[in-house]
């Protein structure tokens, strides 16, 4: 056993114990002298598993936090082949998290940081905070506001993709890459066939970047896409194509959430040009045939039909849409296999404070508990520790005899066994149109 535990890298992704072998992968990983799992919520058949197999992991980790199927008062599990709920683990490596650009007031400068914030964890809170004593400041290469990132665990890199410019007053093509490794960034030298804000940027599980939709300017009016552009990570001479396959409808500040257990992109939300804001989401599976298929029917003078669904091997329409109209939302893809969609702007002005969960497997929404401040334009991500962070964002506010647009700094929590939002500190200073990463530091040395 000894030699296997050594044998396999341990990764700070959870992982879905849906099968045995899964299980033994988990068991290998993170059972040792020095890394004791936490197990925060699981299935009937985990932990019976425990119980039978490993009583003393069981009792020391995982009693406390018995959770059946569904939690709210059901003591049953539903015998479905895919389990809803979910193992959460903690590992001794430093929790960090980046803000990646952004704007402040007025949006008349983009900011030209990369913020890293170190995370600490206090005795009564199951959660990681902000922790003001580690901070360390980057510059990003270019100024972006409105741009879009993600990140690739396989080589430690944070891409930042596009975003805007006001003194250009244009959207911007370039890109720039961000080694969590090094806390360096390095421009990448190609670029995306159209300028492009408001877009999303997401890698699959080969490190293929897809970027989706977008607008040309920042602002209401702006020309605004269905496309999506690919760069196929590894291929000789390859370069950002804009494929075939486009969205039903135009997206912009919209959010896209990738399901890497079937290869498949949600896209969701968005303004869609003039007055139109969705609730609707949309998705497309990733295999290369679906990819390169030519959807005709998602091209032509429906395309800004918002109820046009697709069945040509392009995008589809889902079914069910959210409760509100949002642009500029904050949206993942959670360890339990739903996608958690929180804040946005029905109007572009107004913030929403809700959070709301959409189950694939189901085809349905359940409403969560709302955030403590409504604010669109924020950014959302879930860390490797199973927990949904909330950050920045702006909403017009009434402030005495007016009203205002107001700019977060705040960092919230969403701790999904609960079903409930906590502080989480402060970001360096108020900013919306920001992304943020979480990753667990992977240097030898704490910023």
């Amino acid at each position: 056993m000894t030699e296997e535990i050594k044998s396999i890298k341990s990764s700070p992704i959870q992982e879905f114990f849906d099968n045995d072998f899964l299980l033994s992968y988990f068991i290998k990983n993170y059972i040792g002298p020095n890394i004791l799992p936490m197990l925060k919520r699981v299935s009937n058949r985990f932990n019976n598993l425990c119980q039978v197999h490993w009583e003393h992991i069981y009792c020391k980790a995982c009693e406390p936090y018995h959770w059946y199927y569904g939690g709210k008062m059901k003591n049953t599990w539903n015998g479905k082949d895919w389990e809803k709920l979910y193992v959460i683990t903690t590992v001794k490596n430093c929790l960090l998290f980046g803000t990646f650009g952004g704007s402040i007031e007025s949006r008349q400068e983009p900011l030209k940081r990369i913020d890293v914030h170190g995370m600490m964890r206090r005795d009564s809170d199951s959660f990681d905070i902000i922790d003001p004593s580690v901070y360390t400041p980057k510059n990003l290469i270019g100024g972006r506001q409105a741009a879009a990132s993600a990140i690739n665990w396989k080589l430690s890199e944070i891409w930042s993709v596009g975003g805007f410019n006001p003194q250009s007053n244009n959207a911007l093509r370039s890109i720039e890459i961000f080694k969590t490794n090094t806390l360096t960034s390095h421009s990448f030298p190609l670029k995306l066939k159209k300028p492009r804000c408001f877009a999303t940027a997401t890698f699959d599980a080969n490190s293929n970047m897809i970027v989706a939709g977008g607008c040309s300017t920042l602002f209401t009016g702006a020309e605004v896409y269905s496309s999506l552009e690919v760069y196929n990570f590894g291929s000789s001479g390859s370069t950002f194509d804009i494929i075939p396959t486009t969205m039903n409808v135009l997206r912009g500040g919209h959010q896209s959430v990738y399901d890497w257990r079937r290869n498949r992109l949600y896209c969701l939300g968005g303004y869609g040009g003039g007055s139109i804001y969705h609730d609707s989401i949309e998705y497309v599976d990733l295999n290369p045939e679906m990819l390169a298929a030519s959807n005709r029917r998602g091209r032509n003078n429906n395309n800004n039909n918002d109820n046009n669904n697709i069945n040509d091997g392009g995008f589809k329409m889902c079914e069910k849409k959210m409760k509100f109209q949002r642009t500029g939302a904050g949206a993942d893809f959670g360890p339990d296999g739903a996608i958690y969609i929180c804040g946005g702007s029905p109007d572009g002005a107004r913030g929403l404070d809700s959070l709301e969960r959409y189950d694939p497997r189901e085809g349905t929404f359940e409403q969560l508990a709302p955030m403590n401040h409504p604010r669109g334009y924020l950014a959302a991500k879930f860390g490797p520790n199973g927990m949904l962070y909330a950050a920045g964002g702006s909403a017009l506010e009434q402030f005495d005899l007016f009203v205002m647009e107001a700019y977060h700094q705040e960092v919230e929590v969403y701790d999904r066994r609960m079903d409930t939002w906590y502080n989480s500190g402060n970001l360096v200073e108020d900013m919306a149109d920001l992304t943020i990463q979480l990753w667990y530091d992977d240097r030898n040395v704490l910023i």
